[in-house]
């Protein structure tokens, strides 16, 4: 079965996936190689960063939904050069361009929404790759794989939504450029998003979401941001 001919549930997670996928590319609209790479915040983050940052959670959970945690590695036996490593993930790195980025993420979204056509069973669970923030002896399945890849592309966008004004004089963007795209998200987007309280309601709700997931290794030093595979 092809991605344009899905119905019921898979097709609505493909959509919704979709989505967050297609407002997260818009935030890098017209910007150069150096703008997808300067630092906004106080944070390592950058926009291209960002978006490797997504492409990597996405095309490694993927790989869960086929092999298993066989396919991650062990989070709780990270040395100093894997951490390093990750927190590459978050910068663009010399040599790296705008356009690579976002080939690379259409190239494994492409594959994931292949997978999600041809998987027989959304139910196929297997246990989660040893970490601190899971719980001992906790599985997911190939449904709550997509849920949290459609929330951490989600959340990633609103960082960068939220972050627009602030970075414009930074992103060398004249301000009206970034209201013009704001404009163009919330027409694509519905109203919803035209209300302050709506994203901040979303944004907490997404939150919420990976504080919960990390609970259990509350005690484990904070990396990358503190951000999660």
């Amino acid at each position: 079965m092809s991605t344009e001919t899905l119905t019921g549930e898979r097709a609505d997670l493909l959509a919704v996936l979709g989505k967050a996928r297609h407002f997260l590319r818009y935030t890098t609209r017209d910007l150069t190689d150096e703008q997808a790479g300067l630092r906004t915040t106080a944070s390592e983050l950058c926009l291209g960063g960002l978006i490797k940052h997504v492409t990597a959670v996405e095309e490694g959970w993927a790989g869960f939904i086929v092999r298993g945690a066989a396919a991650m590695p062990d989070y709780s036996a990270m040395t100093e050069a894997d951490f390093a490593h990750w927190g590459d993930q978050f910068k663009m790195l010399p040599g790296e361009t705008l356009a690579g980025v976002l080939e690379r993420h259409a190239e494994v979204a492409k594959r994931t929404d292949e997978l999600v056509a041809t998987l027989p069973d959304l139910d196929v669970r297997h246990d989660l790759p040893k970490a601190p923030w899971h719980e001992p002896g906790s599985s997911w399945s190939a449904r709550q794989v997509l849920m949290h890849i459609i929330a951490e592309t989600s959340l990633a966008w609103l960082q960068n939504a939220g972050n627009a004004r602030l970075a414009a004089s930074q992103l060398h963007v004249h301000p009206q450029t970034v209201r013009y795209r704001l404009r163009q998200i919330q027409d694509l987007f519905g109203a919803a998003l035209a209300d302050p309280a709506a994203r901040f309601d979303l944004e907490v709700a997404l939150r919420a979401r990976r504080l919960l997931r990390a609970a259990a290794g509350a005690s484990a030093p904070a990396r990358a941001n503190g951000a999660r595979p």
